[in-house]
Parts: C-alpha cells; sequence; structure tokens
C-alpha cells in the first residue's frame, strides 16, 4: 500500500520535530516515539519512501517491531477462536480487526488495541451464552452501564484480548441508525481461519467517522488515516452518504470527521470540500470547527466536563440530546440497583458455602 506522504508530514508537526523531514537526532527521535503513540510505528518502519536516515533509524526498534508482531499474532488467535465459537452465528467484524485485511497490505501494519463485533440484536443473549460456554469471560470496565442488557456493548475477554460484542454502534438514543438496513447490506468476508461479515463500504465510512466522534475526536491520527483509506476504497456517491448520515442522525459526526481529515490529508479536499456544504447549515458548521480539536493536539486525558460538551454539540437535535440525558441517568441509577442487587446475591451465595462448609465439618 501506498502511504500519502502526508500523514508523515502530520507527524512531525505534532512532535515537535519541526521542518520535515526531521534530519537532527532528537529530532528523529521525537518522530520515532510519536509514531508509537499515534499507532503509525509499524506503517513507517515499513515505508520505502521516507528519507534514509530516518528509515535507519525506525529499523533499529526491531525489538518494537518483533513485540508488535507477536502481539498481531495473538489479536488473530483470538479472532480465529471467536470464529470456531460462534460458527453458524451472524457476526460482523468491526474496526481494526477488520481493517487490518480490508485497508493493509499486512495485519501487524494496523495496530488494534481489542477486538470488536455486531451481532442481531435479537441473538444478543444467544452469543453471550455461546461465549460463556466457548470459555471468553465476562467484564464490566465501565461500570453500572455494563450490567444493563441495554447497553450497547457487552464487554468479554480470552487470552488477555478484550471483545466488545456490540448489538448497536452507540446508544440507540443518541441517533436513528437503521441496523436492519445494514445488515442487509453486509458483505460476506473470509478472515485468517474463519468466515464472518464486515460492514458494506458505505456504511463502513459512517460508522468510522461516528467511531471518531464518540471518543470526541481525542484519537490518534492514525484514525484519520483508516477513514482517509476508507474513502479511497468507497466508489460510491458521496451525496449517499450524506442522505444516509442525515437519516441515521449523524450529520455532526460525519462532517467534523471529514474536515478534521482534510488538516492531515490536505490532497483529499477536491474530493471531500464540494461534500462538506451540503453537510449542516454554515453556522452549525462553524461552531463545529471551533469545537472540535485539529488532530493530534489533545496530548491528555479529557475531563469528564470536557468530554460532554463535546458529545452534547456532535449530536443532531435537541430530541437526541434530551433523550441521551434522560438515558443515561436512568441507566446509571438501574444499573447502581442491579450491581448491587447482584453485588449482594453473591455475598449471599458466599455465605451460604460458608455456612455448608462449616457444617459439614461439624457432622
Amino acid at each position: 500500500m501506498e502511504v500519502p506522504l502526508s500523514v508523515w508530514i502530520a507527524l512531525g508537526k505534532i512532535s515537535g520535530a519541526g521542518s520535515w523531514p526531521p534530519e537532527s537526532k532528537e529530532s528523529i527521535q521525537a518522530f520515532i516515539n510519536e509514531s508509537v503513540v499515534q499507532n503509525l510505528f509499524m506503517l513507517a518502519a515499513q515505508d520505502t519512501s521516507l528519507p534514509p536516515r530516518l528509515r535507519v533509524a525506525l529499523q533499529h526498534n526491531e525489538g518494537l517491531r518483533a513485540l508488535t508482531r507477536f502481539r498481531t499474532d495473538i489479536m488473530i488467535r483470538t479472532m480465529q477462536r471467536l470464529g470456531r465459537v460462534l460458527e453458524g452465528e451472524p457476526f460482523i467484524i468491526l474496526k481494526g480487526a477488520d481493517y487490518q485485511f480490508r485497508l493493509y497490505d499486512s495485519p501487524d501494519l494496523r495496530f488494534m488495541a481489542d477486538l470488536d463485533i455486531l451481532v442481531p440484536r435479537a441473538r444478543r443473549e444467544s452469543v453471550h451464552q455461546t461465549l460463556t460456554e466457548g470459555g471468553f469471560v465476562r467484564r464490566y470496565p465501565a461500570g453500572v452501564v455494563n450490567y444493563l442488557e441495554s447497553h450497547h456493548e457487552t464487554v468479554f475477554s480470552w487470552g488477555g484480548v478484550v471483545i466488545d460484542v456490540h448489538h448497536g454502534f452507540i446508544q440507540r438514543q443518541r441517533n436513528r441508525i437503521d441496523y436492519e438496513a445494514i445488515w442487509s447490506r453486509r458483505v460476506p468476508a473470509q478472515f485468517p481461519g474463519f468466515s464472518a461479515f464486515r460492514l458494506d463500504d458505505g456504511d463502513a465510512v459512517l460508522h468510522h467517522a461516528l467511531g471518531i466522534a464518540i471518543k470526541e475526536f481525542n484519537v490518534p491520527i492514525s484514525r484519520y488515516l483508516d477513514l482517509y483509506l476508507l474513502i479511497d476504497r468507497f466508489n460510491g456517491d458521496l451525496a449517499e452518504l450524506v442522505t444516509r448520515a442525515r437519516e441515521w442522525r449523524i450529520e455532526r459526526a460525519l462532517y467534523a470527521a471529514l474536515r478534521r481529515m482534510i488538516d492531515v490529508f490536505p490532497e483529499v479536499e477536491p474530493r471531500i470540500g464540494p461534500t462538506l456544504p451540503t453537510l449542516l447549515s454554515p453556522r452549525v458548521r462553524q461552531h463545529l470547527d471551533q469545537i472540535i480539536p485539529l488532530p493530534g493536539t489533545d496530548r491528555s486525558r479529557l475531563t469528564r466536563r470536557e468530554q460532554l460538551r463535546r458529545k452534547w454539540h456532535l449530536m443532531d437535535g435537541y430530541q437526541e440530546r434530551v433523550g441521551f440525558l434522560v438515558c443515561h441517568y436512568m441507566a446509571l441509577t438501574r444499573g447502581i440497583v442491579l450491581k448491587a442487587s447482584r453485588a449482594g446475591i453473591k455475598v449471599r451465595r458466599h455465605d451460604a458455602d460458608v455456612n455448608s462448609d462449616v457444617g459439614s465439618t461439624t457432622d
């Protein structure tokens, strides 16, 4: 695959290396360090178009390359295990696990933190049971919301790898995504050792834009490279994506993701630029330009206040915003009660087990 030079220029700027290309030992090391932070190290290490001094320095990090390949192997083996356990169940491979094979020449070029799949909402409980019987362990990393069956994702783990099982991309109150249409457009796909589905190219673009918005645009620039490659792969009419985004009520997410992608890849402006004015009003676009940070400028964890501020402005309408707030606080309340109830059950069972053990010893 041919990596756009613009991503390396952007990476150099974010790293503080100065003008392109980095020349000094310090600026080259800063570039390499930032490539790790932005999940682009493996891609940079194999790019023969980079300046010779930079290529040599990247090649010297063989230990990091070996560690990345080892992690990739673990992720793929977990995918294969998942495919065997869920054989016969319809599921869509999402995000990095899909992009490793859809967009990149080699899976180790695309860093992946966890595995994400989408299952039909009606099959969710069956999938949970199948995964549990297959040795996957359910986790509750998000606290009380993970105890709610209405939450859009459930978390499992196997062999140290986290698997997010989605029945939706995000809370359904925040949008009007047509999941039936998504499932009707799904594309059969062959992954190493198993078959599954992937999103069609248009849905993949919209899902990825929404995914960047879900993270309040506090994402590595590798996510913008993913979007660039997805757009490059998409052969349909961009106007169709605008219409679909409007129907899904994710216009703001799509606009902001495309706008910030152009900041990293200015060469796509001739293709993408004419689409932006068809998304939202000039006033809303101008407001989002002020709210959404430039790629790579969020250097630390966002405060909860800033997260909520961006979430609020990235939802398309007041109906979605009010629905989100109401359901969010109701979910927290239900989750707290459910978590406490389950904890009480566990305590009572533990006490019963202890009493049983003591009784048997006495007898």
